[in-house]
């Protein structure tokens, strides 16, 4: 792991916590048995509770829970108890406070990273290194449970009005929600097989036939610089006057009707254009002849997220 957080830029647990605690070193205090012969032993206040916290976080933990000398008499009381307790819960808590920041650092880092390189070298960087996939998939969790809506619940809405007898293409599937979740034939494609209902692959080159879907979803996953080549991919996969839909950051569209002409110049014509928030929008097209009369397509561009350097 210290070879992934040198790569993203990540601080040590000691630097990133000794910020927030400055309680400093706090001197332990030791009584001496007034009775000759009888052993030494630590008085647990809150003074000793603190100092096994601060131990424990500049990574000293083992080593101030060893040199505790823990009488097993009647003189350890319940208040001792308490306080080693207290001491072990503050200790809980900065852990988990310290993993969801660094989750949420490396998460950004990996972000950036897969908006800008293609969809092949994003599926090198997590055959080579796979617990970057799981770091970056906390992540994200972690973030989707702040936002007021989830759009791949909508998309579920969406897909379930279509009827069950669709056949889905879920490119960039993440945790399958959606195979998880409807009665549906459904094809879950992402970079790392997260769990059993995941196809690995690259999405500008699924393993599926020629017009053998009905519904391709793309929900937050345009993300390579390819991206034009996943959409060309889903329309291969697509049937006649088969479904597309794209959830999509908004602050990544410039301008939203120069991207649906951009979508239509691939072969797509627009059904609707839905704005739940002012997080998302969310698209869907219905398959039709390819245009591809301009080239380029300079009207289908996608900004990749960028974050402010902490």
């Amino acid at each position: 792991s210290s070879g992934i957080n040198a790569e993203y830029g990540i601080t040590s647990a000691a630097e990133e916590i000794s910020k927030e605690n400055t309680a400093g070193n706090l001197n332990s205090n030791e009584k001496k048995s007034k009775k000759k012969g009888k052993k030494k032993k630590v008085k647990f206040d809150e003074e000793n509770s603190n100092e096994l916290l601060s131990k424990s976080i500049t990574g000293g933990a083992g080593t101030a829970l060893s040199n505790l000398n823990i009488v097993d008499d009647d003189s350890v009381t319940e208040s001792t108890t308490s306080s080693l307790q207290s001491a072990k819960e503050k200790i809980t808590k900065l852990k988990g406070k310290f993993q969801k920041k660094m989750d949420a650092s490396q998460f950004r880092h990996i972000n950036e990273k897969l908006y800008t390189t293609t969809g092949e070298e994003a599926l090198e960087m997590f055959s080579k290194k796979p617990e970057l996939f799981e770091i970056y998939h906390r992540g994200f969790t972690n973030q989707v449970e702040k936002w007021e809506v989830n759009p791949v619940d909508r998309i579920l809405q969406i897909i379930q009005k279509l009827g069950e007898d669709k056949v889905i293409a879920d490119f960039g599937c993440g945790d399958a929600k959606i195979a998880q979740t409807l009665q549906n034939a459904v094809f879950s494609f992402d970079l790392v097989k997260h769990n059993e209902h995941v196809i690995v692959a690259n999405s500008s080159k699924v393993p599926l036939g020629d017009k053998s879907v009905d519904i391709a979803v793309f929900c937050l996953s345009l993300m390579g610089t390819d991206f034009k080549d996943f959409i060309r991919e889903a329309r291969r996969v697509l049937r006649p006057k088969g479904r597309l839909i794209i959830a999509e950051v908004t602050s990544r569209i410039s301008d939203i009707t120069e991207f649906v002409n951009g979508v239509e110049e691939l072969g797509f014509a627009n059904l609707e254009k839905n704005e739940p928030n002012n997080y998302f929008v969310e698209l869907i097209f219905k398959k039709t002849k390819p245009k591809e009369n301009k080239g380029k397509f300079e009207s289908l561009a996608l900004k990749p997220c960028s974050y402010k350097k902490r």
